[in-house]
């Protein structure tokens, strides 16, 4: 067993062209918790095709802003996760890039219903779980993930393209490696 992760939170994940495993089809996952006990990461582009106001309307919230919920992964589907930008904090928050958070009660709910919103953000069900040899068999064996720093922009892009631009960030990564 390893003494330290593969890879570090902030680490992009990007779905191999070739890839064709159901769930992770054209992903875009950012790692937000590594250890060697294994990596915790969130699907950034999959739409369950729901919005938050129907979402949260069904647990007596109401809420004024019209924000697409994500489906993060095939792990605790229930659980709501909020991905932030780090001048947002809540009563469950874990803060891994300078760029990037992610918070998971109740109070982030009731912080942005007083006004209380991040800069940046997306609503996520659900995550993605790997233990450290799976994701590293699956990166270096099997050829399935491009990898790659993330950043502001990509993270929170919101572009039916998000996978492509996360494609481009990659091999402009690779390029800088080298050159």
């Amino acid at each position: 067993m390893q003494n330290k992760p593969f890879i570090k939170p902030g680490t992009l994940l990007v779905a191999h062209p070739d890839l064709t495993d159901h769930f992770f089809r054209k992903s875009v996952v950012l790692i937000t918790e590594a250890n060697i006990g294994g990596y915790v990461g969130l699907c950034l582009n999959r739409s369950s095709g729901l919005d938050m106001p129907s979402v949260l309307e069904k647990h007596g919230v109401s809420w004024p802003l019209g924000d697409e919920l994500y489906v993060g992964g095939p792990i605790q589907e229930q659980a709501l996760f909020m991905l932030h930008t780090t001048e947002f904090a809540s009563s469950n928050t874990l803060a891994f890039a300078n760029y990037a958070a992610v918070s998971s009660d109740e109070l982030m709910i009731e912080k942005m219903q007083m006004g209380d919103v991040p800069v940046n953000y997306k609503f996520i069900s659900g995550m993605a779980g790997w233990n450290p040899s799976q994701l590293e068999k699956e990166i270096i064996k099997e050829k399935s993930w491009l990898t790659c720093e993330a950043n502001e922009d990509i993270v929170y892009c919101n572009s039916s393209r998000h996978w492509e631009k996360a494609i481009d960030l990659c091999a402009a990564s690779m390029i800088d490696q080298y050159i």
